[in-house]
């Protein structure tokens, strides 16, 4: 009688535990960023002139309140490893990189009026002169930093098949971003997104 043919075993991998959750703990922390900042707008209303737009406060708050609430959530997802949270950050991530590397190409170009006119209302004193280049490099490394740099890294780690792997192994069950076509997916949530971004702008503009 033949021998039974040998079970086949599952492709190795790499595990990438650590790395989710430092990733995922870097999340947390632009969430932690954005809660910070939700408060920001009431503190220049305090400081405005009578007759300012409160609602534009409010606005802005529930925006980085939702920021907030997002990342925190996507962090604690990536500790996890939950497969429903690879999915969304790739998704995220995206999304950031191509809004990114348009919003840096803009700034390229507008920020060194905009730093010229800041700075001393375009008339530049031999001091100021010689900090001006300074000042911009730093501003316009923020910027690639935090709109693209980021976000690229975020997207090399999470596309990995290596993250893929260990998220299916610690996480086998298919979450609900897989059991539906990823276009259906991504047009949902880019869907809600938009509308929500419409009521509040309608909110604060109103």
């Amino acid at each position: 009688m033949p021998d039974p043919a040998p079970t086949p075993s599952p492709p190795a991998y790499e595990d990438r535990k650590l790395g989710l959750m430092v990733f995922g703990v870097v999340l947390l922390l632009i969430g932690a960023v954005c809660a910070f900042l939700a408060p920001s707008g009431f503190l220049g209303a305090a400081l405005s002139q009578p007759g300012y737009n409160w609602k534009m406060s409010i606005g802005t708050a529930a925006l980085y309140l939702t920021l907030a609430a997002s990342f925190v959530w996507l962090g604690i997802g990536s500790i996890l490893a939950r497969r429903w949270a690879r999915t969304l950050i790739l998704m995220l991530a995206w999304a950031w990189l191509i809004t990114g590397i348009v919003n840096a190409a803009l700034m390229a170009f507008l920020l060194p009026g905009m730093t010229k006119w800041m700075m001393l209302g375009g008339e530049f004193g031999s001091e100021v002169e010689r900090i001006y280049p300074i000042v911009l490099a730093v501003m316009l490394t923020l910027t690639v930093a935090l709109l693209v740099v980021l976000p690229g890294v975020l997207i090399l780690f999470y596309r990995s098949k290596h993250v893929l792997a260990t998220v299916e192994v610690r996480d086998p069950r298919l979450s609900w971003t897989e059991r539906r076509p990823r276009p259906v997916v991504v047009l949902s949530i880019a869907h809600a997104v938009l509308a929500y971004i419409l009521v509040v702008n309608g909110f604060m503009y109103d």
